[in-house]
């Protein structure tokens, strides 16, 4: 059987990020049932975020390619990006799709509940969404620290690429699945 563990104490940080909110932490736990005490590093993320499945009229996904510093390469992922305080999922879609691709939506539904990118290290969660009738309406209108190619590439291309391995982020393939339950 699983036990329950507890938060034992305050985290100890053992490095963080000021400009995006993140704090990597060595975090004391209880274990409720034997009272075994362990400490586990965690990265604290602090925000909620979304990721945006966008597709066109004519059945092309809109995404986007960004240099991602954890694995060191360029990824093809779906827009995403963090809520800001007091902001509500729909909203936040729709901004960051705009931000980061200048494209707007017609339909947007959230398409489940908050999804954990990694339980085991990260207390960070996404809200997958999802966007129909996407066109092009303005320029991006990208963040100081953001370098990001905008790209549309037709929805069975999208599902190869899954399938081969070349689009690899989870988050994106969990959005995309589910993506597919309402189109």
């Amino acid at each position: 059987m699983v036990d329950e563990w507890v938060k034992d104490g305050d985290p100890e940080v053992l490095g963080e990020d000021q400009g995006n909110s993140k704090h990597f932490v060595l975090q004391p736990f209880k274990n409720l049932k034997t009272g075994k005490r362990k400490k586990y590093s965690i990265l604290q993320v602090k925000k909620r975020s979304v990721v945006v499945f966008a597709l066109t009229n004519d059945m092309n996904v809109v995404t986007i390619k960004q240099f991602r510093f954890g694995s060191g390469k360029i990824h093809t992922e779906l827009p995403a990006g963090n809520i800001d305080d007091g902001e509500d999922i729909l909203t936040c879609a729709d901004r960051e799709l705009l931000e980061e691709t200048g494209y707007k939506t017609g339909k947007l539904t959230q398409l489940s509940g908050a999804l954990w990118s990694d339980p085991a290290c990260l207390d960070g969660f996404f809200y997958p969404v999802l966007a129909l009738d996407c066109e092009k309406f303005q320029d991006q209108n990208l963040d100081s620290n953001e370098e990001i190619d905008c790209n549309l590439i037709p929805l069975w291309k999208w599902f190869n690429m899954i399938k081969s391995g070349e689009i690899d982020g989870t988050f994106v393939i969990a959005t995309t699945y589910l993506a597919t339950l309402h189109i």
